[in-house]
C-alpha cells in the first residue's frame, strides 16, 4: 500500500491495483487459493469480459464467497464438485459462488 499525505487529508493506494482504498470500507485481503477458485468458477462459467474493467467489478463480486471457501479447509477437487453439482442441479438458474458455498454441505456429504 503506497500512503500519499497532504492537507491533514490522507490517500491511500493500493500497491497493486493503483486503486484509491476507501478506508471506511474493510479491506479483503486475498490469497492465491481464493484467486483460483475464482479462475475456476469463471471457466466453469464460461465467463468472457470486454475489458479490465468489468473484470475488476466480477471480481469484486467474487472474492468475498472464494475467500471464505478458500479459508474453510476445502480441497479444489471439493469445491469443483461442488460447482458441478450446482451445474446439474440448477441449470435455469443462475447460480454464483455463493451458492457453491451452500451446496458444499451436499458435495461433502456423498465424499
Amino acid at each position: 500500500m503506497i500512503r500519499f499525505i497532504g492537507n491533514n487529508d490522507e490517500l491511500q493506494i493500493d500497491s497493486e491495483s493503483g486503486e484509491e482504498i476507501d478506508p471506511k470500507k474493510p479491506q479483503v485481503k486475498i490469497n492465491d487459493f481464493a484467486k483460483n477458485i475464482i479462475k475456476l468458477y469463471w471457466n466453469k462459467k464460461k465467463m468472457r469480459f470486454d475489458n479490465k474493467q468489468q473484470i475488476d467489478w466480477q471480481f469484486i463480486q467474487d472474492r468475498q464467497n472464494a475467500k471464505e471457501l478458500a479459508g474453510a479447509g476445502f480441497s479444489i477437487e471439493q469445491i469443483e464438485k461442488s460447482m458441478n453439482y450446482c451445474v446439474n442441479e440448477y441449470p435455469n438458474i443462475n447460480w454464483n459462488l455463493g451458492t457453491v458455498k451452500k451446496s458444499m454441505k451436499e458435495v461433502i456429504k456423498h465424499d
